[in-house]
């Protein structure tokens, strides 16, 4: 199976812009460290964790603010903060 980056795009917008038609406009941090699983050993389901991290969505969003305030550049490593964030928006809605 192969995912289209643009398909992955679209399906973002779709979810967002319904949320904005609901009338959900901002998520309040009400958390902000989550655990993480080194991305070595995430998509092993046959082995525990050997180590789990903690991640922090406040530091995550400054870093998206950067991006989108054209204060840094685009890189790979910026889906892994937006990831972030939007597992938080998901459970929080």
């Amino acid at each position: 199976m192969k995912l289209r980056l643009t398909e992955l795009r679209q399906a973002a917008e779709i979810i967002l812009s319904q949320l904005a038609m609901e009338g959900l406009d901002e998520i309040e941090l009400t958390k902000d460290y989550y655990w993480s699983i080194p991305k070595e050993q995430r998509y092993d389901p046959y082995a525990k964790p050997s180590e789990l991290t903690l991640g922090q969505l406040s530091d995550d969003w400054k870093e998206i603010h950067r991006l989108v305030t054209g204060e840094q550049e685009a890189a790979p490593y910026h889906l892994e903060w937006l990831s972030s964030l939007l597992r938080y928006v998901s459970d929080q809605t």
